[in-house]
Parts: structure tokens; C-alpha cells; sequence
């Protein structure tokens, strides 16, 4: 996914992952970690809590687009 993707972009990403493209899941995780982990640092102030709670928040996000049906 390109640096300045819109939200048409983030939709169309959710679309592959639920059709099942796992290079859709791989973007979407490679789009958004920098930046949620960075969040998750300042919030916690230490890596390694932030590194699992950005894991938590990864297989959440996952979960929840599986289990939305394609409208």
C-alpha cells in the first residue's frame, strides 16, 4: 500500500483480507504497525510492552475483518 493511501484504499484492503488475500493482511500490518506502535510507545514509554501490545491490537484488528461479512 502506497505512503499516502485514503480510506477507498484502506476499504479496498479490508475487501482482499476478507476474500482471503494474504498479501492484504501482510499490507495492512506493514501499513499501520510503524505508526500504531509509535502511538503504543508514547503511551507506554517502554518497546517491549508496546511491541505486545501492538501484537494484540494486529490479531484483533485481523479477527475483526474476518469475521465481517462483504456487504
Amino acid at each position: 500500500m502506497k505512503e499516502s493511501s485514503t480510506a477507498g484504499d484502506h476499504g479496498k484492503l479490508v475487501d482482499r483480507i476478507r476474500a482471503g488475500d494474504g498479501t492484504a493482511e501482510e499490507e495492512l500490518v506493514h501499513y499501520f504497525s510503524p505508526r500504531v506502535f509509535a502511538m503504543l510507545v508514547a503511551r507506554t514509554r517502554d518497546r517491549e510492552t508496546a511491541r505486545d501490545l501492538l501484537q494484540d491490537v494486529l490479531i484483533a484488528v485481523l479477527r475483526s475483518v474476518d469475521r465481517k461479512s462483504v456487504v
